[in-house]
């Protein structure tokens, strides 16, 4: 089993995950091969190299296209990691 990590340093991570987690139990369902780990300002994912790679490139596609500050980004946040992270 392959470990990859991401920094999350420039968003809150209470708002990415939203409230009560429900933001990172969408994306833990969405890739179930897989097991992420949120720390901090850091989120751990262990799985093949394959199912990494996807996880990677869409997760920092996500976090480079999110605006954080905006009220309608964070209503929409449900349906957006689940059409983003769908695979």
């Amino acid at each position: 089993m392959n470990e990859l990590k991401i920094s999350i340093d420039n968003v809150n991570p209470a708002v990415l995950w939203g409230p009560n987690n429900d933001h990172f139990e969408i994306i833990k369902k969405q890739y179930p091969k897989l097991k992420l780990v949120a720390r901090g300002s850091e989120l751990k994912v262990l799985g093949d190299d394959h199912e990494l790679a996807v996880f990677d490139e869409k997760f920092k596609i996500h976090i480079y296209i999110w605006v954080p500050d905006d009220p309608h980004a964070k209503a929409g946040m449900p349906t957006v990691f689940a059409q983003l992270f769908a695979h």
